[in-house]
């Protein structure tokens, strides 16, 4: 992420706190305080002044500065106090402004051993340019004759109000609830991302780089893939946000399914399968030694299939067989050819909103085929046989998976804007600006 990035950011979450905090009411407060009893009611926020947020990167964190944060609180006051035989009282509202506000805090970022980050105040510097308390009502006329001594008094608390506040967010707040983030996302019940950490982030001058380890496993697997992930060199931010897809990523899913997820690699083409209008084509009679009937194309894969990328290229490698067999109108099946086959599919990817998706360009195969028939059937007629399962059913029901695509993980609001996608070696970076919608 850039800096412009995460300024961006920052600010729209600044949006939403003002917008939130403006008219907010403020709990009641009261006690007990030398011998007086004290009421504080009715209390909102009646104004509040938007300060200037910038964030800057450090060696190993963040740097903020808030500057001129303002605000101002109007409530009703009441108090009692017993003077011998007498209760004196006395009630009526107050006006406090607080202008000039600012701080300015540090905050290291790490990781911990189970790849979740970690967060601390290194910090915290503020100050509060002046506050204003205004009395109404009863005797207020005499109150504000000593305000001055209040308002100063007021300034050092909020001072330091401000920094142990924030120390206890950071600190203590935000480190437990850390804990419990998950690195695991469950998808559709049936796989799992892995997407902890693997370093701590690394900062310069104007970006900050996250890696995560980006597996998948199937779900209540812990088998690691047996390949590595390669290198992925640094990829400047050109825009608010850079993101960075290895083939890894890919290919462990192609891994998991592959071993697992056995109902998903074979299928049976039929007839059924195809248009209404070429059904017929897969109708065979007259060919010597082979009964008439249908044809099927009992369909396996033999290697979990890989997203190769190159640049400007991206290809998904397909190895499988294809058994030709004849449905006969008793039922009976009857094997004509064993074809191993070896796809590669390229593919045109794409963003669509906040997703990835992709369609097929085309697909090359290279076939070798076994089979008490393979004789009798010329090589240009199976290659025509290929390319029409090819058309009507595998590449349709490729290019249905590539249009669900999948969802980049984003705050609900948040859409990309001004994407550009670059196919790279061994990787496929996305770098977008972002834009705010609540």
């Amino acid at each position: 992420m850039s800096e412009t990035g995460l300024n961006y950011a920052v600010n729209v979450a600044l949006d939403q706190l003002m917008t939130a905090i403006q008219n907010e009411r403020i709990p009641d407060q009261s006690g007990r305080e030398s011998g007086i009893n004290y009421s504080l009611t009715s209390m909102g926020i009646r104004s509040v002044i938007r300060p200037t947020v910038t964030i800057s990167f450090a060696e190993a964190g963040v740097t903020g500065s808030v500057q001129n944060l303002g605000a101002s609180v109007h409530g009703n006051w009441g108090y009692s106090k017993k003077i011998l035989f007498a209760t004196l009282r006395d009630s009526g509202s107050f006006d406090v402004s607080v202008r000039g506000v600012s701080a300015t805090v540090s905050i290291a970022l790490g990781v911990d051993a189970s790849g979740r980050p970690t967060v601390s105040l290194t910090s915290c510097n503020a100050n509060v340019g002046s506050v204003d308390v205004d009395f109404h009502g009863g005797w207020s006329w005499l109150y504000n004759l000593v305000t001055r001594f209040l308002e100063r008094p007021i300034g050092n608390k909020l001072t330091s109000l401000i920094c142990s506040t924030l120390d206890g967010a950071v600190n203590t707040q935000l480190p437990d609830q850390l804990k419990s983030l998950k690195v695991r996302i469950p998808i559709e019940d049936l796989v799992e991302l892995d997407y902890r950490l693997v370093s701590p982030p690394v900062f310069s001058d104007n970006e900050f780089i996250t890696s995560y380890k980006g597996e998948f496993f199937w779900a209540g697997q812990n088998t690691e893939a047996p390949f590595l992930p390669s290198v992925i060199p640094s990829v400047p931010a050109s825009k608010m946000v850079t993101l960075v897809l290895s083939d890894y990523v890919t290919n462990t899913l192609g891994y998991v399914i592959e071993r697992y997820g056995t109902q998903f690699t074979s299928y049976i083409m039929t007839k059924q399968d195809l248009p209404e209008d070429s059904r017929d084509f897969l109708e065979i009679s007259g060919v010597p030694d082979v009964p008439d009937g249908s044809l099927e194309f009992h369909m396996r894969l033999t290697d979990a299939p890989r997203l190769q990328t190159t640049p400007g290229i991206a290809s998904g490698i397909l190895a499988g067989q294809i058994g030709l067999k004849v449905r006969q109108t008793n039922g009976s099946l009857f094997d004509v050819l064993l074809i191993n086959m070896k796809l590669t599919v390229k593919l045109t990817v794409d963003l669509a909103g906040n997703k990835v998706v992709g369609i097929v360009s085309s697909i090359d195969f290279a076939k070798n085929v076994t089979g008490a028939a393979s004789s009798m059937i010329p090589s240009q007629a199976l290659d025509q046989l290929i390319t029409m399962a090819l058309d009507e059913f595998i590449i349709p029901k490729l290019n249905d998976i590539g249009a669900k695509g999948f969802d980049i993980p984003t705050v609900s609001g948040v859409t990309f804007s001004s994407a550009d996608i670059s196919i790279e070696q061994g990787y496929i970076a996305i770098s977008t600006d972002l834009s705010y919608s609540p």
